[in-house]
């Protein structure tokens, strides 16, 4: 019985062997794909151009909508008319300090929550965030979960990181002139 598998063994391991028998398979299937391809020339070229371009079409369709203009409130808070109900208080963080409160009773409240509805912004492949530059950070209170808050941050140039993704600041008004409002 050793004798059988020792056998079998060294003629696995015989790469003369292996090489013959991988040979004379590979040099078959190319044989017949070759022969193939010829028949198969114009038919092969009109399938393979018609993928590449229903392939580059869906992909500039996907690429369109993930890196097109959208408003902020809508695509990240909630729905223009739920915002006022899902936001009940903001925070504006610069530099570490509290750079302005704002609670609904506030006269200047209405004013930011207008300035932020009017924010659109765009995703960004090629830019990151400069954490060189002044960051701030935008919290938005929620009472309905108020250990999970929106939390955004934005630097100077506008660029901002919502949920790990980089977004820059289209159109609207900047986070220093938010302060201003608030104040």
């Amino acid at each position: 019985m050793e004798a059988h598998f020792s056998k079998k063994i060294a003629t696995l391991l015989d790469k003369n062997a292996f090489l013959e028998t991988f040979g004379k398979f590979h040099r078959k299937l190319i044989v017949k794909v070759f022969r193939n391809l010829k028949k198969w020339g114009i038919e092969m070229k009109k399938f393979i151009l018609t993928f590449l371009v229903f392939f580059l079409a869906v992909s500039a369709i996907l690429f369109f909508s993930e890196f097109k203009t959208r408003n902020f409130v809508e695509t990240f808070i909630a729905g223009p008319d739920d915002f006022d109900e899902v936001v009940q208080g903001i925070t504006i963080w610069g530099d570490g300090t509290n750079q302005a409160i704002l609670k609904p009773n506030d006269d200047s409240y209405d004013e930011v929550l207008a300035a932020l509805r009017k924010w659109e912004v765009k995703k960004v492949l090629f830019k990151d965030m400069d954490l060189n530059q002044k960051v701030y950070q935008l919290d938005f209170v929620n009472d309905a979960k108020p250990m999970d808050p929106y939390n955004i941050l934005i630097n100077a140039d506008g660029i901002m990181n919502i949920h790990g993704r980089e977004y820059e600041l289209v159109n609207g008004s900047s986070v220093e002139e938010l302060i201003e409002m608030a104040k």
